[in-house]
């Protein structure tokens, strides 16, 4: 597994939860680590069914929202590029969905 890009973000559970965000080849990672309490979360790419921009406080727009095949939906924000990080996340997961492997050299 090769680490592409990492962005900072924070994943909103019933906080927001600063970390960041780590993309490779086949999913996603997201890490945090505030006062020793750890929050970690990796989803593979082939079990995402949307990937969305999305704002946080009906305004802003610095955030995204995953939604897996089974229902589950992840939503992170605090993006500082939200529409880089969006771009590469939706490409790398067009890439895992049709199985082409050699798109990395294309970066």
């Amino acid at each position: 597994m090769f680490l592409l890009l990492d962005y900072s973000c924070a994943w909103q559970k019933d906080i927001l939860i600063q970390g960041r965000m780590y993309l490779s080849e086949n999913c996603f990672c997201f890490y945090a680590n505030i006062l020793n309490w750890k929050s970690t979360l990796c989803l593979k790419f082939k079990d995402i069914a949307s990937i969305t921009r999305e704002k946080t406080a009906k305004v802003i727009s610095n955030a995204i929202e995953i939604k897996l095949k089974d229902g589950e939906k992840y939503f992170f924000a605090s993006f500082v590029t939200r529409d880089k990080t969006y771009a590469l996340m939706s490409r790398i997961w067009q890439y895992v969905l049709i199985d082409q492997v050699d798109f990395f050299f294309r970066f």
